[in-house]
């Protein structure tokens, strides 16, 4: 009898969890959430759920493997300069935008602009705090506009 109540148990939740016949298999991604985002916009985002929406949507630059280990993602190599000061990303070639809009440096500025701008509110500021020379970036009078 056990068995047999076991077996009706496991067959109800293996078919409740089992993906619809014919559903949209390679073309949706469907994450079970414990609330709702509040934001998709990662520069402003401030909580664990809209962390775990956007992660499958935006790359950066650099990625950090299962060791630890920094590696290339937009930016498909990087230079240091020697007093450690200055970093030059090589990005990636063929990356376009959902617009099919090609990726430049200009996207990477706009977004280093946006976190450093003291008008725009976001979690995230401090994490560049060690960034030198964007003086005119973080002026809290009127912080310039990137180009």
């Amino acid at each position: 009898m056990i068995h047999s109540i076991l077996f009706v148990v496991l067959a109800v939740a293996l078919t409740l969890g089992a993906p619809a016949a014919g559903g949209a298999a390679g073309r949706d991604l469907v994450i079970g959430l414990g609330g709702d985002a509040t934001s998709l916009n990662p520069v402003v985002a401030t909580d664990g759920v809209s962390y775990t929406v956007e992660w499958p949507l935006f790359d950066s630059l650099l990625e950090l493997d299962q060791n630890l280990t920094v590696r290339p993602l937009l930016a498909e190599s990087w230079d240091v300069s020697r007093d450690g000061l200055t970093y030059t990303f090589k990005l990636r070639k063929g990356v376009t935008w959902h617009d099919g809009k090609p990726f430049t440096a200009r996207d990477v500025a706009f977004t280093f602009y946006s976190v450093l701008d003291p008008r725009v509110t976001t979690p995230h500021r401090a994490y560049f705090d060690a960034l030198a020379g964007f003086p005119e970036l973080t002026a809290k009078e009127n912080p310039k506009e990137p180009h």
